[in-house]
């Protein structure tokens, strides 16, 4: 008679369910670390809100939200302002940011409504866009600060009984600041379609016309230029002998152009602008300067500005800086 069968052994499902609990530990395990890291994320926001009010700052949001499982961090802020003691601030009705939870050390933030600039005994200027965005990184053993702000068609209008900006609309904005070796920064201003408020030493130099502008520096020192406030990091970086040398400027419109290439700029006791910047002027046509189609130097000295023997302006600060001499 043949053989009976064996007993057969129960089949294993370990390996049939191993995988599916693993994905269930891990999605329980990242979702209690992502809530840490929200909850750290609001932790540190509140704790530098408050030493900075001790400082003497504004720091202050009515609304906060903070989303983005699984990967992300989205921060919303509503009704954001921050302002340093001198009196330049920030404001923005609705204020977002994001960046990656499990490396937060690279944000990205949008202003959908726009920012509102403050700037002391000058007032306010609303500046609105199509798009306004920022971005804000750290790299190297010191943390040093990347950043990154563009604008897509700006319009920049003063508050009532506010000092306007230089220009009044511009098609880009750019605004780049990142480190170099040595304790040094680099730092680059675009404007690209931008149109002069009447009366300004743009519109005077391309009179109705839009202009293109780039200005590169590298200021030295950087790390120096730091404090409470800005007149007390401008104090501390120029006293140090900190330096702001011009790599390339140019402004252009109309085919027309003023450029610089050289030369320094620093801050002299009284926080005004100082030092002296050689500008060709062989492509600029229809302004009233001196020696038109040659070179000449611009000079910033006791708070005057002068185009070769020309006197354009008035005393010419950084902000409040001469406040806190």
């Amino acid at each position: 008679m043949p053989d009976l069968d064996s007993p057969r052994k129960p089949p294993r499902r370990f390996w049939l369910y191993a995988p599916y609990a693993a994905l269930a530990i891990g999605v329980v395990g990242w979702s209690i670390a992502w809530q840490a890291i929200s909850w750290r994320l609001a932790s540190q926001m509140d704790q530098t809100a408050q030493r900075l009010r001790a400082a003497g700052w504004t720091v202050d949001w009515r609304d906060r939200a903070i989303n983005g499982y699984p990967f992300r961090l989205d921060l919303t802020l509503i009704g954001a302002r921050l302002a340093e003691p001198s009196g330049w601030g920030l404001a923005a009705d609705k204020l977002k940011g994001e960046t990656y939870a499990y490396a937060p050390d690279h944000w990205v933030l949008v202003a959908p409504a726009g920012v509102t600039l403050t700037r002391p005994g000058k007032g306010a200027v609303a500046m609105t866009g199509s798009a306004l965005r920022a971005s804000l990184g750290f790299s190297g053993p010191l943390q040093a600060p990347r950043i990154a702000v563009e604008g897509v068609r700006m319009t920049y209008v003063p508050a009532p009984r506010a000092a306007p900006l230089p220009i009044a609309a511009s098609d880009r904005l750019g605004l780049y600041v990142r480190p170099l070796a040595g304790d040094q920064a680099e730092a680059q201003l675009r404007l690209d379609g931008a149109r002069p408020q009447t009366g300004a030493l743009l519109e005077r130099l391309f009179p109705g016309r839009p202009v293109n502008l780039v200005w590169d520096v590298t200021l030295s020192k950087a790390s120096l230029l730091n404090g409470r406030d800005w007149p007390a990091a401008a104090r501390a970086w120029s006293a140090a002998g900190g330096t702001a040398g011009v790599v390339h400027g140019e402004v252009s419109g109309g085919g027309s152009a003023l450029s610089a290439n050289g030369g320094a700029l620093t801050l002299d006791a009284q926080g005004r602008l100082a030092g002296s910047v050689p500008l060709d002027l062989t492509r600029l046509s229809g302004a009233s300067l001196p020696n038109p189609g040659g070179k000449v130097t611009l000079t910033l000295k006791d708070g005057q500005m002068t185009i070769g023997p020309a006197k354009i302006g008035g005393p010419v600060r950084i902000g409040a800086a001469a406040r806190a001499y």
